[in-house]
């Protein structure tokens, strides 16, 4: 198990290094949500990150969208998905 306070201090500490982090509450969770672009083998990626925590529980979700077509509707509908699990996500 890990040490909430760790934990706390882990999403502070990505809250100060993404000012564009948003804290979502959940009647289960709160989450942590930031996106930033990251180059990978020669792309650029969009990369979106949440960190989920409960206690002493942090779970850290990422997904990765080529920056070329983030605008695409595919694009679009996928990233729409993945907000959905992570809103279904419940730490118990």
């Amino acid at each position: 198990s890990g040490d909430p306070k760790k934990i706390g201090e882990i999403v502070q500490e990505y809250r100060k290094r993404h000012s564009k982090s948003k804290i979502y509450k959940k009647k289960e969770n709160s989450y942590l949500y930031f996106n930033q672009i990251v180059i990978e083998n020669g792309e650029e990626l969009i990369m979106h990150f949440w960190y989920l925590s409960k206690d002493n529980v942090l779970l850290v979700l990422s997904f990765a969208l080529d920056r070329d077509e983030f605008n695409s509707k595919l694009a679009k509908n996928d990233l729409n998905i993945i907000k959905k699990i992570v809103n279904t996500i419940k730490i118990d």
